[in-house]
């Protein structure tokens, strides 16, 4: 078996679809129900994917090759009260998480480039 991908870096990913876009909506001070349940609804329809169960959290058991996983504190989609859990769901004996207190969700970068790029590069170059 050929593995392709021997490395991963993930930023901000979130537990599943459904899960965000509920904790959003609420958020904001709408009703979750049945919007959520009909967006479900939706997906499956006209893409055949199950939105709850694909996800990068469902998934994080099987990664056993290196993981660099970067989070703000300031993520509003892969919010910070579940990353613990899903980092110690990721079956690697090689991950390393590392926090960022300035930046959002995609934004990680832009706001801490020099600590960003040496986290990347250093993981990269292991």
């Amino acid at each position: 078996k050929l593995n392709i991908i021997d490395k991963i870096i993930v930023e901000g990913p979130f537990k599943n679809f459904y899960e965000t876009f509920k904790e959003h909506t609420i958020e904001e001070g709408h009703m979750a129900f049945p919007v959520c349940n009909f967006l479900i609804t939706v997906i499956k329809k006209y893409t055949g994917g199950d939105i709850i169960k694909e996800s990068p959290y469902a998934l994080a058991p099987s990664i056993t090759i290196p993981v660099l996983y970067i989070q703000g504190r300031k993520d509003k989609y892969s919010l910070p009260k579940h990353v613990n859990k899903f980092f110690n769901r990721i079956k690697s004996e090689n991950k390393k998480l590392v926090w960022y207190e300035e930046g959002s969700h995609s934004h990680l970068r832009i706001n801490n480039l020099n600590e960003y790029d040496k986290e990347v590069l250093n993981f990269l170059g292991e």
